[in-house]
């Protein structure tokens, strides 16, 4: 934000976005049918970029619906794997 200017009104704040919602819906549905998955099984079924799955993972972690984990990976960054909570 550049200086001198308001900052908007839900700055800083998750705002449910019900056009984005079934996307939560479809990888939450996705994470279920394995009960653990990796993130990027589950991006690949749902097809949204990793900034849409970032949200999508945030938001069901938030509500407890997921449980995020790390897998330690022959090369590279270690693995995200969603771990389904209920």
């Amino acid at each position: 934000m550049p200086p001198g200017q308001p900052a908007p009104p839900n700055a800083g704040q998750r705002v449910d976005n019900p056009v984005g919602a079934w996307r939560w819906g479809w990888a939450l549905r996705a994470a279920r049918a394995k009960g653990r998955c990796a993130r990027r099984d589950i991006a690949r079924a749902v097809h949204c970029s990793k900034k849409e799955m970032d949200e999508v993972e945030a938001t069901l972690e938030d509500r407890g619906e997921i449980l995020v984990e790390s897998q330690a990976a022959k090369s590279g960054p270690p693995a995200k794997v969603w771990v389904v909570q209920s």
